[in-house]
């Protein structure tokens, strides 16, 4: 046999080997050679639906709860779309100016603590808890005040 049929014959045994291996049976190679996912049979499919009804109520009752859609965002503000701290926290800042909400605003100003105390800004993280308590304070004291008035209210009824 010539050298040029020697090397012609090893390439085509080596080809035929590598058919074989791959047409084997998945057990004997210690695998499935199928690269796709199994298909899910019936119980799979209809867990599976389940968790996607479960997924869309969820998804339902987020998008129609103004607090939980708002809460969301402010928290995809600053992660949702990779950023400068420095840009997070002006972005964070403009919005804490716009928002009117007490709730909205106690979830900005914790947001911009966190924020600035990985900056180390210390002075900011106590001025934003300084002003969580001031504006949650005087919330509260509105609040006091409007039931003292609704007790004051009955009792002149009472009279």
């Amino acid at each position: 046999m010539t050298r040029k049929n020697a090397v012609v014959t090893l390439a085509a045994l080596a080809l035929v080997g590598a058919v074989i291996v791959s047409y084997s049976p998945a057990q004997d190679r210690g695998g499935d050679r199928d690269l796709r996912p199994p298909r899910p049979g019936h119980i799979e499919q209809t867990e599976q639906m389940e968790r996607m009804v479960e997924l869309i109520e969820l998804w339902r009752e987020v998008c129609f709860d103004e607090g939980t859609a708002a809460m969301i965002a402010i928290g995809d503000l600053k992660d949702a779309v990779r950023r400068k701290p420095k840009e997070i926290i002006e972005d964070m800042e403009a919005q804490l100016k716009k928002t009117e909400t007490l709730g909205l605003r106690n979830a900005i100003r914790l947001t911009l603590k966190d924020l600035y105390k990985a900056q180390g800004a210390d002075g900011k993280v106590l001025d934003h808890l300084r002003m969580i308590l001031a504006e949650n304070d005087a919330a509260l004291q509105e609040e006091f005040n409007e039931d003292d008035e609704e007790d004051d209210d009955e009792d002149d009824d009472d009279r």
